[in-house]
This record gives structure tokens, C-alpha cells and sequence, in this order.
């Protein structure tokens, strides 16, 4: 009697564990303490949905939902509030603080500061470079903002629902700096012939050019 107690305790404690571990998938969000616990005796109980292995559209949709937890309720009651007030509170022409400008600011002169590396006359070891750099900046983004969920937590009175959806949207950005990771392997792939002939030109590559032809 005494051995099959142990065996049903481990086989329960497995059972457990492995429920936990599925409760614990990003998909569902961050779940803590009891959130984890319900979670996982939900799906015990009723079983959790089966994976569908369809394609996704494109790898960083894929990417971005694996890593991000899902909205809150669209159509709830909280989010309703919060945006309708937000649309009552928020002016055409809103003065912003001289802390939220700044970021502002650095963000607009990132977006301009690509869009004039696309229209610029530049070389493909250089567009290279620019591609190898965004998914650093994408995780620097990510490291911001994991920042100001911590630092917020430590000295802003700010209810926990909101610190966890600071979060949520800290994995999505690093979700984007991984599959950044992916574009400078793309172009090499992409472009393997023209790279070799700048990298290791053949003898008069030069004669051969298309703009002195």
C-alpha cells in the first residue's frame, strides 16, 4: 500500500507540473500565484485547446503572438472606461511634458533617421550594417521599457494590472528584436551574388559595371 501511495503521489505530482508548465504558456499571459494554479486546474479539467499547425502569414506575426500575452478583454468594462475617458481627456494639440517630449523626440528621429537611409545613395555593406543594428535598437526599446515597468513599480503608485501589461508589451518588443535577428542572414541569402563580387571582385570587375555600360 505504502508503494502505490508513491506512485500515485509522483504520478500526481507529474501530472501537476506538467499542467503548470502548460498554464504557463505565454499565450494565456503572465499568471502568478492562484491565476497559475486556476489556470492549470481549468485545463485539467477541461482540457486546453489543440495547437493548430497552420502557417502564420509571416514569421513576425508568428514570432510577435508566441512572445506577447493577449489583450486584455476588448468589449470589458475597464477598457471601455479607460478609452472613452482617454478620448475626453486627450486634446488635438495635447503640450507634452518636457520628459515625455524627449522620448518622443528620439523616437521621431529614429523613424526619420531610416527613412533617409532607404533614399539614401549608399553601398550594400553599409545598408548591411543598418540591418544588422535593428534588432539591437529594437532590444534597447525593450530594455526601456523594462525599465520604466521597474523603476515605475519601485516609486509610481500604480495598480499591478498595469506594471504586468508594461510587460507584455516589453516581450513584444524583444519578440521583434529576435526576429530582427533573422533580416542580415535574409540579405546575405538574398543578395549572395552581388555581395561575393564587392566582397572578393573578380579580375577588371569594374569593365563589367552596369553604370559604365
Amino acid at each position: 500500500m505504502r508503494g502505490w501511495g508513491r506512485g500515485l503521489a509522483d504520478w500526481w505530482s507529474r501530472l501537476w507540473d506538467a499542467l503548470r508548465t502548460r498554464a504557463s504558456d505565454p499565450r494565456y499571459g503572465r499568471l502568478h500565484g492562484w491565476q497559475l494554479t486556476a489556470a492549470a486546474a481549468a485545463i485539467g479539467a477541461l482540457g486546453a485547446g489543440t495547437k493548430k499547425t497552420e502557417p502564420r502569414p509571416t514569421p513576425l506575426v508568428g514570432r510577435i503572438i508566441g512572445t506577447a500575452a493577449p489583450t486584455p478583454g476588448e468589449d470589458g468594462p475597464i477598457t471601455v472606461a479607460g478609452r472613452t475617458l482617454l478620448a475626453l481627456t486627450t486634446g488635438e494639440e495635447e503640450t507634452l511634458a518636457p520628459e515625455v517630449q524627449r522620448i518622443k523626440d528620439a523616437a521621431q528621429e529614429l523613424k526619420e533617421g531610416m527613412a533617409s537611409l532607404g533614399l539614401s545613395d549608399v553601398g550594400m555593406l553599409t545598408f548591411e550594417q543598418a540591418l544588422k543594428e535593428i534588432s539591437p535598437i529594437l532590444m534597447i526599446v525593450a530594455d526601456g521599457l523594462k525599465n520604466l515597468a521597474d523603476s515605475s513599480e519601485e516609486e509610481q503608485p500604480l495598480d499591478t494590472s498595469v506594471i504586468e501589461y508594461m510587460h507584455t508589451i516589453e516581450g513584444a518588443a524583444r519578440g521583434s528584436s529576435e526576429v530582427a535577428e533573422e533580416l542580415p542572414g535574409l540579405f546575405r541569402a538574398a543578395h549572395e551574388v552581388e555581395l561575393q563580387r564587392l566582397e572578393a571582385p573578380r579580375r577588371g570587375e569594374h569593365k563589367w559595371d552596369v553604370s559604365k555600360n
